[in-house]
C-alpha cells in the first residue's frame, strides 16, 4: 500500500488526508481505481491474516487507510473477508479512525497536558503563578 502511488496518479506531490481524500473520492480516474482496487486486496490480505491471529471485534484504519474504506467499504470488507477465517471474520468491524484529520492535534494536545493525564491528583497542588 502506498499513498505516495495514489498521489503520484492524483498528480500531487503532497496533500493533507482531507484533501487527499476529497481528491480520491471525486476522481474518475480509471488508472486511480485500479490501484485503489489493487491496494485494497493487498490491505485485505495483511488485515485479513491479523484478524485470523488476534480475532478483534474491531479494525480501526487511520491516515490513508481510512480512504481505502472511503472509497469502496464494501469492496475492502470482502478482499479482507477472502483472506479470514469465517469463524475469525464473524462479528468483525472495519471502521475509519475517529480523529482523522485531528489526530496530530489531539497528540499535541496530550503532550501539552501530559502531567495531568499522568496524575490528575497533582493538578492544582501547584502554587498558582496569578495571586
Amino acid at each position: 500500500m502506498s499513498r505516495s502511488r495514489l498521489l503520484e496518479i492524483l498528480g500531487r506531490r503532497t496533500s493533507d488526508e482531507p484533501e487527499f481524500e476529497a481528491a480520491v473520492l471525486a476522481s474518475d480516474d480509471p488508472k486511480l481505481h485500479a490501484e485503489l482496487a489493487r491496494q485494497q486486496i493487498v490491505l485485505g490480505g495483511a488485515l485479513g491474516n491479523a484478524i485470523n491471529v488476534i480475532g478483534p471485534e474491531l479494525v480501526v484504519l487511520g491516515g490513508f487507510l481510512g480512504t481505502l474504506l472511503a472509497w469502496d467499504a464494501p469492496a475492502l470488507e470482502a478482499a479482507v473477508a477472502a483472506r479470514t477465517l469465517p469463524v475469525a471474520w464473524e462479528g468483525t468491524r472495519i471502521r475509519a479512525a475517529a480523529l482523522r484529520r485531528d489526530r496530530l492535534l489531539i497528540g499535541a494536545a496530550e503532550l501539552a497536558f501530559s502531567q495531568i493525564l499522568r496524575d490528575p491528583a497533582s493538578f492544582g497542588s501547584t502554587p498558582s503563578m496569578v495571586e
